[in-house]
């Protein structure tokens, strides 16, 4: 039988012969039946759409005509900062070479020299992969317009982001860093960033009203990022689990109520205010390298606070579900997907649990 493909009866039934080819047929305005092959459905069904004249190339222009008109588009589905990203990696990185270039003849050969040309540059791989993969995002939404007939990017393999290893926090490193920080005048912010595993952005969004000292609870409702005009403003959580309550340890409660006992709430009700509003992440990268270097502990970023709250977590057992709900990751998966390392080290110690629940003690074993 037939393998079949559904693009749609107004456009044709598509379906995969016997020697391998698939076949889209359609009637025409001329009222004749039209058929198009290829070695995949895709092509097929391409072929099909350039019989039919659904493929305008000439609508198209440069390439960096259609990315100033998607770019534009974008602006009101993305947030500032991923805007402003996406906007950068296709200026400085993509326009340069391939700007001038009609769209319609981007070819595989024209992304391995803009791919080569990366990595001549020293450019870090991080960078590369996000341009890459910025440009195919742009190019599918160009194919799907019928402008260009294939997203070239599809057939040349990306290049790989190296993903920076996580830096975490030995117990005794921790502690050694809250020793540290005693008397500073960020101790409350590094002792909620260890103990609740709050993101940077979230703690400098953080508000007097937000915390409720009685009760131990500190209320996660937005964070501070770069708006449209380049100031930082506070949005919204980017998920209804990152918009979350996370119980305070009474270190915590303490760092926070000597905070308000020393600089109180002013105006703003910010707990960390920064100059004449928001305190910027960069203020708070000097000062914690500085602690660091104090504490004699090895250079780690701020974001790995974060990372060592919940290894430390998973490491005594916590449930990963719990730490999902405490970090407001959108699924526990996603912390199964970054903390499997500790993950692992604890399912071998479940194994060795349940030898040890099965194991029948040789001093147990009836005597007659």
């Amino acid at each position: 039988m037939a393998e079949k493909a559904r693009p749609g009866r107004k456009k044709g039934a598509g379906f995969k012969r016997a020697d391998g080819l698939w076949v889209v047929r359609w009637t025409g305005t001329d009222g004749r039946r039209h058929a198009a092959t290829g070695h995949s459905a895709a092509e097929a069904r391409r072929k099909a759409e350039h019989k039919r004249g659904e493929w305008q190339p000439a609508q198209a222009g440069t390439l960096k005509a259609f990315a100033d008109r998607w770019l534009e588009e974008k602006r009101a589905s993305l947030k500032p900062r991923t805007w402003l990203r996406y906007e950068q990696l296709i200026r400085v990185h993509v326009i340069p070479t391939l700007g001038g270039k009609q769209l319609a003849k981007i070819t595989e050969g024209d992304l391995d020299s803009l791919y080569a040309g990366f990595r001549a540059s020293g450019m870090n791989s991080t960078t590369q992969a996000h341009a890459a993969t910025v440009l195919g995002t742009m190019l599918e939404a160009a194919r799907r317009r019928k402008l260009i007939q294939e997203n070239p990017v599809r057939n040349v393999p990306k290049p790989r982001m190296a993903h920076s290893e996580m830096h975490i926090l030995s117990e005794h490193e921790a502690r050694a860093l809250l020793e540290a920080a005693k008397g500073d005048g960020l101790e409350a912010l590094y002792v909620l960033a260890l103990t609740t595993g709050m993101r940077l952005g979230e703690l400098l969004a953080l508000k007097w009203s937000d915390i409720d000292l009685a009760r131990g609870v500190v209320h996660v409702r937005g964070a501070v990022t770069v708006g449209w005009t380049g100031k930082l403003q506070v949005m919204a959580p980017k998920t209804q689990r990152s918009r979350r309550d996370i119980p305070l340890v009474p270190m915590a409660v303490e760092a926070v109520t000597s905070r308000r006992e020393r600089v109180g709430s002013g105006p703003s009700d910010l707990l960390f205010p920064g100059r004449g509003g928001y305190m910027s992440g960069s203020t708070v990268y000097v000062a914690f390298r500085r602690l660091l270097e104090e504490a004699g502990l090895p250079r780690v970023r701020f974001h790995d606070l974060r990372h060592t709250a919940a290894t430390l977590l998973l490491a005594r057992g916590v449930s990963a579900h719990v730490v999902a709900g405490l970090l407001g990751h959108a699924s526990v998966s996603t912390t199964l997907g970054v903390y499997g390392h500790v993950t692992r080290g604890l399912e071998a110690q479940a194994a060795t649990q349940i030898q040890e629940i099965f194991a029948t003690p040789s001093s147990s074993t009836p005597t007659s």
